[in-house]
């Protein structure tokens, strides 16, 4: 198990997952990711699920039932078949467009406008305030995130035994995390070197 650990509630147990700054779909798609060839399920609970929407999308204490967390978990594994077909090039699976496009219009509002001295801006909008509006607010970081220029920069982390997906930066950029860099790299001085470690 990798050293992510979500906060916790005031009256909830400790939960852990990952959440490594990367986007919002890729974020709630590492809620279930492989390690050592094992899945590695966060989202277990829906207090679970509330905690992970205070670390993850900034919305604290919302009220979360269990049909909450299975359209969330529905959501996810549709962000999984359209993110990997995103990651390959090729065509993804109708089923998996609708569970994202049904959730996209649950989406609040990301930016409203506003008046600053006498003129007028744009600003951010609120942070989601239910679970449908955060399965929202990820529908719609899906679809900017698959359909954008950024797209051919998603990516598997390198550590073999880890399997998160992340946002490359940049070209070389191979690791979810810090910590799996050093992880790999230790793992590979000890093949290449079997007798310096006992």
């Amino acid at each position: 198990m990798t050293d992510f650990e979500a906060p916790t509630g005031p009256d909830s147990d400790r939960h852990e997952f990952p959440v490594i700054g990367e986007p919002l779909p890729l974020e709630l798609l590492n809620t279930a990711h492989t390690w050592e060839g094992e899945v590695e399920e966060s989202l277990t609970t829906p207090a679970a699920l509330r905690d992970w929407c205070g670390a993850a999308v900034g919305s604290i204490d919302l009220a979360v039932t269990a049909a909450d967390l299975a359209a969330v978990l529905r959501l996810r594994g549709a962000i999984a078949h359209v993110v990997a077909a995103a990651r390959a090039g090729h065509g993804v699976d109708v089923e998996a467009i609708d569970v994202v496009n049904d959730d996209l219009v649950l989406a609040p509002p990301a930016r409203r406008l506003d008046r600053l001295g006498g003129g007028l801006v744009t600003v951010a909008g609120p942070a989601p305030t239910s679970i449908a509006q955060v399965r929202g607010a990820v529908a719609a970081a899906t679809v900017e995130l698959v359909s954008g220029a950024v797209a051919d920069r998603l990516r598997e982390c390198a550590n073999p035994p880890c399997g998160m997906v992340f946002l490359a930066g940049h070209g070389r950029r191979r690791y979810c995390t810090a910590w799996c860099s050093n992880h790999d790299r230790q793992r590979r001085f000890r093949e290449r070197h079997p007798r310096s470690v006992e």
